[in-house]
């Protein structure tokens, strides 16, 4: 891990994680983002970066929102069940056919080869995925066509039920005075009659339940008891033989468990990397180099939190020359000094995790191996820690691990103690981290550190733009002033008071605060002059495109004269053809009349057969089809028994399989005699 847990607070990085989980459509890849931590190998935070381009470049992209975690969802179900009932085998065969598909998002073109593995995971077991469609409806029932036995348990159920139910409307018939309501029901799984309580003695049956008022007993008739007994017994049956089958597909689904983990793993990356190039949109995010060379260069850079809360954000940009590996912030109190920190912190580690930071074009930083921070105030009341001590302890442990790939980012170095110890002490952390090549941002009001910077090769004075009030903008190459008289002032401090403080001030404060200003005025001048530079430089540019355009527009010119004289010769050649092509047909003209006349011919005659082949059709005589009757099938050539029929269909029970066919695609058998 490049960073321990304070650090990532310090930068607020899962507050950033939250604001990317909010474009997760399942709750597997909210989980992985909110879990998401900054890389320490160089070759993973490539391959992610190269990934979410390629996301990114994708012209359609796919939506998640019907993935739900099957992989948790299967682990809890198995703890409360032994086996999935229909719905949830449907439910797992679509989450594998939908996971399956996904694949046609991802052309191959431009795919990163590391893609290629979780696109092979999307694989899903189409024999898996066969074996339910065949056995399980959409609606979550057993298919009872595709299992003989059933059909004939469903048979004798139903024939049950037309004799108890033949038998009963008789009793209906015959017994009407006896009954509440002349109408059979269902007490439980038996057939009953509703008798009249005070009849009751006179009717033969068994009693198994009462109306609220007691007035009507629900009675099964003796009749029908034995039959009943079958019924229930073949319904017992029927729901045994499903619960098998159900087992079965469990069985199978447990196998492939492993394969079904992969393929929720891969739609949960893909949902997360779905998430991370929205938030790249949404937030104007570009992919940042890194840098082989150590630069270290950010352009137009916002912190997403900031972006979040405000309409306008002022963009954060600066450039690094090679020597220097310490950056020196000052300026005023709210300036934004802090914020320059915490940017600069959370686009590193946005960028080891793969995602793009809010950043410009041609932005380039290091590789880092490890990244500390020390923003805010660490006071511990728990720990018996003052804020000085809980500094000083930090700093310590970075100490014992930074090297030249290291980011440190220090707040106020040196606070919290007395000022000539204070920056004694961060003068001598700044050198011992200069030794060691780390790249360190530190923010301070301490013009004897500023001095201290202007002094050393390896670091650099910069400044929080401050006029009449903080611009908020970083100006590479001057110390900044910490402007608190004029703050105080412009808050509305009483005229004296301010008066009394520059009194106050000591005099070698004023000498280094003039010397401060003298510095500042010659890195304007210096600036004023790149700028004029810079100027003349665009002038260049464009007297180049300039050129450039003129240059095209005479290829384009010439271009256009060689197109038109190639068309006319083309012309010429095409007008030759047809004039030939035209004394072709008029020789093939009579042979085509004499090819026409001969296929008129023909079609005549097969129209009059096909007119002689109708006649022989008979109308089949419908009252002969019956339930239980014998039929041959010609187009499969099987004899086969009707077991349904329904309108102008069959539906007919083979020795291979159970298929409806219309009326005219089958031959009655006529039974044989004796």
């Amino acid at each position: 891990m490049i960073c321990n847990q304070e650090t990532l607070l310090n930068l607020e990085y899962h507050k950033v994680l939250n604001l990317i989980a909010i474009y997760c459509e399942t709750s597997m890849g909210r989980e992985l983002i909110l879990n998401l931590l900054p890389s320490s190998e160089e070759e993973t935070i490539k391959r992610e970066l190269n990934h979410l381009e390629y996301y990114l470049s994708l012209k359609e992209k796919p939506s998640y929102r019907n993935f739900f975690n099957l992989k948790e969802f299967l682990k809890e179900k198995l703890k409360k069940e032994r086996y999935f009932d229909g719905k949830t085998l449907i439910s797992i065969k679509n989450f594998l056919k939908d996971a399956e598909k996904l694949k046609k998002y991802f052309p191959l073109k431009n795919l990163p080869p590391s893609f290629s593995f979780y696109l092979n995971n999307l694989n899903g077991d189409q024999q898996l995925i066969s074996l339910i469609e065949e056995k399980i409806s959409e609606d979550g029932e057993v298919k009872y066509e595709a299992f003989p036995h059933l059909l004939e348990i469903i048979l004798e159920i139903r024939n049950l039920r037309e004799k108890i139910i033949s038998k009963l409307n008789k009793i209906i018939k015959e017994k009407t005075s006896f009954l509440t309501i002349p109408n059979y029901t269902l007490c439980g799984e038996r057939y009953v009659l509703p008798i009249k309580v005070n009849l009751i003695s006179k009717f033969p049956g068994i009693i198994h339940d009462y109306s609220e008022t007691e007035k009507t007993a629900f009675c099964e008739p003796l009749e029908i008891v034995e039959e009943n007994n079958l019924l229930i017994k073949a319904n017992c049956q029927l729901i045994e033989e499903k619960k098998k089958i159900l087992k079965s597909l469990t069985q199978e689904i447990i196998k492939k468990y492993r394969e079904i983990c992969k393929i929720c793993d891969t739609i949960a990356y893909l949902d997360a990397l779905n998430a991370k190039a929205k938030f790249v949109e949404e937030y104007n995010c570009q992919k940042i180099e890194i840098s082989k060379d150590n630069e270290f260069q950010i352009n137009f850079a916002r912190h997403p939190l900031l972006l979040k809360i405000k309409s306008e954000v002022t963009p954060l940009s600066f450039q690094l020359p090679k020597e220097v590996r310490i950056l020196l912030i000052s300026g005023p109190n709210a300036g934004g000094k802090t914020v320059v920190l915490k940017t600069i912190g959370i686009i590193s580690l946005l960028t080891q995790s793969g995602v793009f930071p809010p950043v410009g074009r041609n932005s380039k930083i290091p590789f880092f191996k490890k990244i500390f921070a020390d923003i805010g105030d660490e006071q511990s009341l728990e720990k018996g820690l003052s804020s000085f001590h809980a500094h000083i302890k930090k700093i310590k442990d970075f100490l014992d691990e930074a090297d030249e790939n290291s980011l440190i980012l220090l707040d106020e170095l040196g606070k919290d103690t007395s000022p000539e110890e204070g920056d004694a002490l961060a003068m001598a952390i700044l050198e011992e981290l200069s030794k060691r090549n780390s790249f360190v941002f530190v923010t301070t009001h301490s013009p004897r550190l500023k001095i201290f910077a202007h002094n050393s090769p390896k670091l650099l004075n910069a400044a929080m733009e401050y006029k009449e009030k903080p611009t908020y903008r970083l100006i590479i190459g001057i110390p900044g002033e910490s402007s608190a008289l004029e703050i105080a002032q412009v808050i509305g401090m009483k005229k004296e008071i301010i008066e009394r403080a520059n009194h106050y001030l000591k005099t070698d404060f004023l000498i280094l605060k003039i010397k401060l200003r003298e510095w500042e005025k010659e890195i304007k001048e210096y600036q004023e002059k790149i700028k004029e530079l810079e100027n003349k430089e665009e002038e260049l540019k464009k007297l180049i495109k300039d050129y450039e355009e003129k240059n095209k527009e005479l290829q384009r010119i010439f271009k256009n004269y060689k197109k038109e004289f190639l068309k006319e010769k083309e012309n010429f050649f095409l007008n030759a053809r047809k004039e030939i092509e035209n004394f072709i047909k008029k020789i093939k003209a009579q042979e085509k009349e004499a090819i026409k006349e001969a296929k008129k011919f023909i079609e005549i005659n097969l129209s009059e057969i096909e007119k002689e082949k109708n006649t022989f059709s008979l109308p089949m005589n419908e009252e002969e089809f019956k339930i239980g009757s014998k039929v041959f099938i010609e187009k499969f050539k099987q004899i086969g028994t009707i077991v349904e029929i329904k309108n102008n269909f069959l539906k007919i029970i083979t020795e291979k399989f159970v298929i409806t066919l219309p009326k005219n695609e089958v031959k009655l058998l006529k039974k044989e005699n004796g």
